[in-house]
């Protein structure tokens, strides 16, 4: 990865920064799957306005994007003869998220601290795209052992994984509403209700549990004696075989998060629901074929795209190493704080400024932080309530970051991955900073101890 340089002391606070970025990459045609078209939609987002004012632009650009990454990836299929812009299922999946957007409102005011969800995937995406292009090297990203997948195929790739990521969100957040509902009902006069979701698993079950088992997997060669090893084996001059086979350790995880309506997991099921793309994913489901070297390579690009979704929502998958597209995902989203409006921002108290500072981003260590401040003057109860929330905030994401870099059961020495988070809070006077530094699992420093920032949070004694 020589050939690439370290990101260092980048701030966004804006999406001007981005978006800058990504039409200079558009104007010189270096992104290969995006058409002419929609070259010239991004080109044509101003960077006056945050992207969230710019829902129709985006709603559109959405649809183009994806259409044009599922196409590409299917002309590199060689397995097709002929070629075309029929996609399939594409209308269907942005049908989808029309009604999730008329939908989001009420998630503003029924879910706590609930956040944008539409001009947020666009941001993944453009962080994504600077960070990877100019740290990493698409053609550096590891999808298991195989590697014989392009550069520019995973370009297509990430920006499927960035701007479909949150599809699963209103199902996640239904749980929460049924909570609420439930708690006002019982309080009236214990009045049962069908809760929202009730039926998913009758009617979805089946499916689901097949979706879960297919981003579970993996490929392994299989040789003629019948034995099967992972793919790189010595398999003479013949052609290669493969099979799939599920994960345990993955599988188990997913199908967990899957009873949680855990939302990378259900975004994940959307796109195999909506998409004939992954609808005609080769899976082997018995003993009587086997699949031929493009099948396998077919099936890791779409298992990788459905897993990376998958994944950055669910806590118990761990990470080694920068250089894939889950850890990747996991990461951007957790960066992306600027401009997502939160309930006091949709009534127009203390607005809210959040800012992201990239100290240091190459393919062994990830240094940033995310700074929290008012755009106007706030009262004293603002200034009090935003310091616990940020203090909340905090908690939350070393929580977070300590499970993911947990220590692993197998591979553990060949970890590559060096994170250091902080947060600034700039709600109260004299700003504080709260940090994590975790080199490895036995080796995690915090600024100071979240204990200490517990006792912030508790109610204090009246005298």
């Amino acid at each position: 990865m020589s050939n690439y340089e370290t990101v260092k002391d980048i701030c966004i606070d804006h999406d001007a920064f981005l978006l800058g970025k990504i039409q200079e990459q558009c104007r010189g045609n270096q992104i290969a799957f995006i058409t002419s078209p929609t070259s010239g939609a991004i080109l044509g987002l101003k960077d006056e306005g945050q992207l969230l004012y710019k829902i129709d632009d985006l709603n559109n650009l959405w649809k183009q994007l994806i259409t044009d990454a599922i196409i590409f990836l299917k002309q590199k299929d060689t397995r097709e003869e002929y070629h075309d812009s029929m996609t399939m299922g594409t209308e269907k999946l942005c049908n989808f998220l029309t009604e999730f957007q008329k939908f989001e409102p009420i998630l503003y005011g029924a879910v706590n601290n609930y956040r944008d969800h539409i001009a947020h995937v666009f941001r993944v995406y453009f962080l994504g795209q600077y960070l990877i292009t100019k740290a990493i090297g698409f053609k550096n990203i590891s999808i298991g052992k195989c590697e014989n997948i392009s550069k520019q195929e995973k370009e297509a790739m990430w920006c499927i994984i960035a701007l479909t990521h949150d599809l699963g969100t209103a199902f996640e957040k239904i749980l929460e509403i049924n909570k609420k509902v439930r708690g006002m009902l019982q309080e009236f006069g214990n009045i049962t209700v069908q809760e929202l979701g009730y039926s998913y698993f009758t009617q979805y079950g089946p499916f689901s549990e097949f979706v879960v088992k297919f981003i579970s997997s993996d490929i392994a060669e299989v040789h003629d004696e019948g034995k099967e090893q992972l793919p790189g084996g010595q398999g003479g001059n013949k052609a290669k075989k493969f099979t799939t086979h599920i994960q345990s350790k993955y599988y188990q995880k997913f199908l967990a998060a899957l009873g949680n309506f855990n939302h990378g997991v259900m975004s994940s099921i959307i796109l195999m629901k909506e998409l004939v793309f992954f609808k005609e994913s080769d899976y082997k489901m018995d003993q009587t074929k086997s699949l031929v070297e493009e099948d396998a390579r077919q099936f890791m690009i779409r298992r990788e795209i459905l897993r990376s979704v998958a994944s950055h929502s669910c806590d118990d998958i761990y990470y080694l190493k920068i250089n894939n597209f889950p850890f990747l995902l996991t990461v951007c989203d957790e960066m992306q704080e600027w401009g997502r409006p939160r309930l006091v921002d949709v009534l127009k108290r203390g607005e809210s400024s959040t800012k992201l500072t990239i100290n240091s981003f190459n393919h062994k260590v990830v240094d940033y932080r995310v700074t929290f401040d008012f755009k106007s003057k706030p009262s004293e109860q603002e200034i009090e309530n935003a310091h616990k929330e940020i203090i909340k905030y905090c908690l939350a994401k070393r929580n977070k970051w300590q499970n993911v870099l947990r220590s692993a059961v197998s591979l553990g020495t060949e970890r590559e991955l060096t994170l250091n988070f902080e947060v600034e809070d700039g709600s109260v006077t004299q700003h504080q900073f709260y940090s994590l530094k975790h080199t490895n699992p036995r080796d995690v420093k915090l600024s100071p101890e979240s204990e200490k920032l517990e006792e912030e949070l508790k109610p204090k004694k009246v005298s």
